[in-house]
């Protein structure tokens, strides 16, 4: 399990459900069941650059992580902002030489501002990562 897994599979968080994203709000009706609030990470695409080290890659990209909730107006209009809270505090540390790969500052923060019954915000992040070959 990576650095990411543990930091974001915390027993007591607000996230219930994590996994990799696939259009996944796209498919809400059709799928299984997911328990909400749920987090989906996407890996945007990385370029790589060779290093003076040789047999070393260094990679940019970003990150985009995908917090789905359930709007719950006007009972609860910021649980999405709580769960985003909760992710920044989450993942501080995330990232390392075993992973070879660490998340750097958020970049980006993107709000729907419309939704249905299920509301999505985005938390997007700088990465980089290393690669042997």
């Amino acid at each position: 399990m990576t650095s990411l897994e543990k930091a974001l599979k915390v027993e007591g968080s607000y996230i219930l459900h994590v996994g990799v994203w696939n259009q996944n709000v796209d498919f809400m009706s059709e799928d299984t069941a997911i328990l909400l609030p749920a987090l989906f990470v996407e890996f945007m695409p990385i370029t790589w650059d060779r290093n003076k080290e040789r047999g070393i890659l260094h990679g940019k990209g970003e990150v985009r992580f995908h917090i789905i909730t359930q709007w719950q107006e006007p009972a609860d209009d910021f649980a999405a902002f709580r769960v985003s809270q909760q992710l920044l505090s989450l993942i501080d540390e995330v990232g390392g030489p075993e992973d070879n790969f660490k998340l750097s500052y958020p970049l980006q923060t993107v709000t729907n501002h419309n939704h249905g019954e299920v509301m999505e915000s985005i938390e997007v992040f700088e990465a980089r990562w290393k690669r042997k070959f």
